[in-house]
């Protein structure tokens, strides 16, 4: 997100609208961006199979969703602002990214609903959008404040991490704000009982954070920080918690993190971190998909090279 021109919003119409549409308003002011609403409406499946061509029901309902999204985009909070909309049939976590991506949108804003988390953590909108979107998506479990204090980027040190941290330099330039650069280094053994006594420590870490410096030097070297006040936090502990207690409540933070994981499960969803940190963090997050994660088909020498024919 070199230059933020376009900016989506996944509207459902539910309770988090107002807050949704808000946030846009601030990031559109701010940047100049236009605004593209998206409401994806879920055609159940028997207007396709029972129906057949009678597509009049699933008209009708496109038809009000679209005056409903006009209704959204005369908000006071867009009066000024370049907005259009967009209705379309599917399902959201795949239509919103689609959608976003054909028109241009670099960033993609969508609410978190409470609803009761769904087993292997998939049921929320919000975050199963972020697991399938190549453009980066702002989940807002708040409003976002007109002028952001900090903007928080982990890393890991990896190249897959490393897309957060681009991210949150430009984030910063947009606002104005500190970047705060986090590495947990997490223990490699709690200890307990006679070993804890005996050491007088809780757990074993195999570095500490003053050790660290020639990885946070190959991390931000060739990242373009020009304009941008950074800050290096090295912490020490459980990554998803320490991550948690790191945005104080009543902060106008913005957290940032790479949608990456470990293991195959992990790698293909949005990486069990990410995840995890989402369902507790209350400031708005933005994920980032990395590029190291996206699936290129590999096509053989010999079926493009007439030599091999």
């Amino acid at each position: 997100m070199n230059q933020l021109r376009r900016v989506a919003v996944g509207v459902d119409f539910s309770e988090d609208t107002d807050r949704l549409t808000e946030s846009a308003a601030v990031v559109a002011r701010r940047s100049g961006a236009a605004i593209d609403l998206i409401h994806v409406l879920r055609a159940p499946p028997v207007y396709s199979k029972v129906l057949g061509q009678q597509r009049a029901p699933v008209e009708e309902a496109v038809v009000a969703a679209g005056r409903a999204l006009e209704q959204v985009a005369a908000s006071p909070c867009f009066a000024g602002l370049a907005t259009t909309c967009h209705v379309k049939l599917g399902s959201p976590e795949r239509e919103i990214p689609e959608v976003a991506k054909l028109l241009g949108d670099e960033l993609i804003l969508v609410g978190h609903s409470d609803e009761r988390r769904r087993p292997f953590g998939v049921g929320r909108t919000g975050a199963r959008t972020a697991r399938s979107s190549e453009i980066p998506v702002m989940i807002t479990k708040r409003p976002l404040a007109e002028a952001p204090k900090r903007i928080l980027a982990t890393t890991d040190f990896s190249v897959t991490s490393r897309p957060a941290v681009e991210e949150g330099a430009h984030l910063a330039r947009l606002f104005d704000c500190r970047l705060e650069v986090v590495h947990i280094i997490e223990p490699c053994a709690q200890l307990t009982g006679w070993a804890k006594r005996l050491t007088g420590e809780e757990a074993v870490y195999l570095v500490e954070p003053d050790e660290l410096a020639p990885e946070w030097d190959a991390l931000l070297e060739d990242i373009d920080l020009s304009g941008v006040e950074v800050t290096r936090t090295c912490l020490k502990g459980e990554t998803v918690s320490r991550i948690v207690e790191e945005i104080r409540p009543g902060d106008d933070d913005i957290l940032v993190m790479a949608s990456h994981g470990r293991g195959a499960v992990a790698h293909a969803l949005m990486g069990s971190t990410a995840e995890a940190v989402l369902e507790e963090a209350m400031c708005p997050v933005v994920i980032v998909r990395s590029p190291a994660h996206l699936f290129e088909l590999v096509v053989p020498r010999e079926a493009t090279d007439p030599a091999y024919l």
